[in-house]
């Protein structure tokens, strides 16, 4: 049932749904990183909580590391979200949504030349992804930074 709120974009509905699910099975990763996801935007140190638990029960998973990783920067803990978005885009290097990840985490940081070449990367031309909008924007947004450097 959280699945499919989350597929509707019902992030309310969907959060209540996997609280219950991780009531019943609280050592599940899946359902923990989906947690992770639905309360980085609301509660990072929720997400946190819920991110960390996943990769322990999946360490792994390049998925969960990646949605750990986004709580961590939600978090403002910048550098252990560097470690850990490095571990997903090692694991699966051509990962456009990892890699958009990764130059947001770089961005915070300030490592710009590390972050444009991650996004030069994943918008090649003919390269589609659902982030592909906020990866321009990210990439547009360093430039202007880069420039004024």
């Amino acid at each position: 049932l959280g699945s499919l709120y989350l597929s509707l974009g019902d992030n309310e509905n969907a959060r209540e749904a996997y609280l219950r699910v991780n009531e019943l099975l609280p050592d599940n990763a899946a359902t923990l990183n989906n947690l992770a996801w639905l309360y980085i935007e609301t509660s990072p140190e929720e997400a946190v909580k819920f991110g960390a638990k996943a990769s322990d029960l999946a360490p792994d998973s390049p998925n969960i590391k990646d949605t750990y990783a986004m709580a961590l920067r939600a978090a403002g803990v910048y550098g252990n979200a560097r470690k850990t978005i490095d571990k997903a885009e090692e694991a699966a290097p051509a990962n456009t949504v990892f890699r958009n990840h990764r130059a947001q985490i770089l961005d915070a940081l300030g490592e710009y030349d590390v972050a444009l070449e991650d996004l030069d990367f994943i918008l090649q031309p003919g390269n589609e992804f659902e982030e592909r909008g906020s990866a321009a924007a990210l990439q547009n947004a360093i430039l202007l930074k880069v420039d004024k450097q």
